[in-house]
């Protein structure tokens, strides 16, 4: 039996998310058959060889997580996550520990299984400068609301709320220059029932 997820995660911490004392191919299998994600036809072992493959790791099915690198773990839980063809991956700083090299791998990797799958992804990130490459849309979310969405070329030029205009000239330029943001978010108990913004806000007024 194989079914579609309609969404998978693929966590921060690869390193942390994958069990110490399991080889890498053993815990794939184990999620393979957890969520009954085997297609018709195919045995577990071709199956586990092809989902390596995919993600550009041959031959390491008998390797535990701490044989391989950052970036490799990193590609371990991407293909844990695809195994089950999901319609959206929800990516939660996916670049985070790794050097720039690695990092445009990874990020060209999500890009062709996003084209092969025909999958959404969904990055949650503070890495600005990531989304400027990848990103089509971009939503700024404030204590746990979304303050703003609109087309990643749009908020990164002309931001139109105020957090996102905190954010965006935040980003340290070439000079050095920044403007630092409202220094303390406000207390839970302080947020306002409309924007919860509102306590930091240069524009709010009261009501």
């Amino acid at each position: 039996m194989h079914r579609a997820s309609p969404a998978s995660p693929v966590p921060q911490n690869s390193t942390t998310s994958l069990s110490p004392g399991m080889r890498v191919g053993a815990q794939l299998r184990e999620m393979i058959a957890t969520h009954r994600a085997l297609p018709q036809g195919m045995t577990m072992k071709r199956r586990i060889v092809e989902l390596f493959a995919l993600v550009g790791l041959p031959d390491v099915c008998h390797r535990y997580p701490y044989e391989l690198s950052g970036g490799q773990l990193q590609r371990v839980t991407i293909a844990m996550a695809v195994a089950c063809n999901p319609d959206l991956l929800v990516l939660g700083e996916p670049t985070t520990g790794l050097d720039v090299t690695t990092q445009r791998q990874i990020i060209q990797l999500l890009g062709d299984l996003r084209t092969r799958i025909g999958m959404a992804t969904l990055y949650v990130t503070h890495d600005l400068a990531l989304l400027a490459q990848i990103a089509y849309h971009i939503g700024a979310m404030y204590a746990g609301q979304l303050v703003e969405v609109a087309p990643c070329e749009q908020v990164l030029s002309t931001p139109s709320h105020p957090y996102s205009r905190g954010l965006i000239a935040s980003i340290p330029t070439m000079d050095g220059a920044a403007r630092a943001g409202p220094a303390q978010r406000a207390a839970p108990d302080q947020l306002s029932c409309g924007c919860k913004f509102d306590p930091r806000c240069d524009f709010a007024t009261p009501t």
